[in-house]
């Protein structure tokens, strides 16, 4: 990831931000429907559904500290 950050390019090795959102947001509503709290995937998942409005959504997980980084400066 951090080869990924310093080049700026962040190519999906295999599933992108887009398929593992998808996968969050079911893990996230399971989780709720039961009243468990989703933890740290309830956290990043507004974050992951951004870069993937951003048009993002091919990219490797990377993209989502880049993303971060950006919205704190």
């Amino acid at each position: 990831m951090a080869g990924k950050l310093d080049r700026g390019s962040f190519p999906a090795d295999g599933s992108g931000v887009l398929s593992n959102t998808t996968t969050m947001k079911h893990i996230v509503h399971a989780a709720r429907d039961r009243s468990m709290d989703p933890g740290p995937l309830g956290a990043v998942l507004p974050f992951a559904r951004a870069v993937v409005d951003a048009g993002h959504g091919g990219d490797n997980f990377a993209r989502l500290a880049v993303h971060y980084l950006e919205g704190r400066s």
